[in-house]
């Protein structure tokens, strides 16, 4: 990987064209929460007695500088709403910003030095405007300008690069394509299980279908992905008065989420899949293949945990909201199970070659 002018040049261009589309996305969504949902959020964050929010230019803008920021899951102090639904504002900037580029020659040594490059240049453009975006919103002090923002948005905007890059060109080794089958079956049962809940709940509790669609749109893919985790036995951790609010609300949370039968047979299930995705796996560099598989699936994992956990602060000045997979857990337990039924394979195989003999 060499970064010369050339790819230092198209790096800059990349990375400019991203962030601007990227600001311009969240700037058109900044007028529509301003103009539709923030008294809602007022009420939420600071209670009925709060004062009827004015949106002004100002908080247009301070509201833009927010939803980039969280489209690229930084944070503002402990403060974090990890919703995927927002990671399409990247992933759609990058795209139209290096499309011509990734259809002619996909992921190489060449691109991967402009990505470096347009990722940080996409990290040092939002930390400027992270910097003097900074200020008071519903009288919460919001600050988005560190350096472990600067190194997460570097870090997402270049692992978005790759990932757009790969479905560009599909040549995947045995590995990465097993790791991307399993994510894709389990992504899709967790999407019909959400979507299921969700439109139940929605129909149950909410008499506004538009809000609920919305509600829908916005919580899909987190939902989808919590339901992946559920599958391999992975739930939710809450902040311990988060969870003595579930408690008084009749949720017991002692033995878990799910009764421990149910955790048991989607564990079941996440092995089965497994055993459908690892089974492609060639005999040759078989356990080379099954190392790179299970490195991808864990970090996809592990990067899913983190996007998705949330840490609202102190509500309505009554309760603490943070809930997440844990970081340790996402990246642990897919690398034993994923094992476990790798390396069963493995014996299978090497005792039905030695009945053959």
């Amino acid at each position: 990987m060499r970064i010369n002018g050339k790819v230092l040049k198209e790096g800059l261009h990349v990375g400019l064209v991203a962030f601007l589309t990227s600001y311009a996305i969240s700037l058109v969504l900044s007028v529509v929460v301003n103009l539709a949902v923030m008294d809602e959020i007022s009420v939420l964050l600071q209670g009925v007695l709060s004062d009827h929010f004015q949106a002004g230019a100002a908080s247009i803008l301070r509201v833009a500088a927010i939803i980039q920021n969280l489209s690229m899951y930084n944070m503002s102090g402990d403060f974090k709403i990890g919703l995927l639904v927002f990671a399409v504002i990247p992933f759609v900037s990058f795209w139209l910003a290096d499309r011509e580029d990734n259809a002619r020659e996909g992921l190489d040594a060449r691109n991967l030095g402009h990505y470096v490059v347009s990722s940080l240049t996409f990290s040092v453009l939002l930390s400027l405007l992270s910097w003097g975006a900074g200020g008071t919103l519903l009288s919460v002090r919001v600050d988005f300008f560190s350096w472990q923002n600067a190194m997460t948005t570097m870090v997402a905007a270049f692992f978005i690069q790759v990932v757009i890059a790969l479905n560009y060109g599909r040549h995947f080794g045995d590995g990465v394509a097993s790791a991307r089958k399993l994510v894709r079956i389990l992504l899709a049962i967790g999407l019909a299980a959400g979507l299921a809940g969700l439109v139940f709940g929605v129909v149950k509790y909410i008499g506004d279908l538009v809000t609920g669609f919305f509600l829908v749109l916005v919580l899909l893919p987190n939902v989808a992905v919590y339901g992946m985790f559920l599958l391999m036995g992975m739930e939710p951790a809450f902040s311990q008065p988060m969870r003595k609010m579930l408690e008084l609300g009749g949720v017991d949370l002692g033995g878990g989420l799910l009764p421990p039968w149910v955790r048991l047979i989607g564990i079941l299930v996440f092995l089965g899949i497994g055993i459908h995705a690892l089974a492609g796996l060639r005999r040759e560099g078989y356990l080379k293949q099954l190392a790179v598989c299970n490195g991808a699936f864990a970090a996809f994992s592990v990067l899913m945990a983190f996007a998705t956990g949330v840490n609202l602060g102190i509500v309505k000045n009554v309760v603490h909201i943070q809930f997440g997979i844990p970081l340790l857990q996402a990246l642990l337990l897919p690398l034993v199970l994923l094992s476990a039924v790798g390396l069963g394979l493995f014996l299978v195989r090497k005792i039905l070659d030695v009945l053959r003999n």
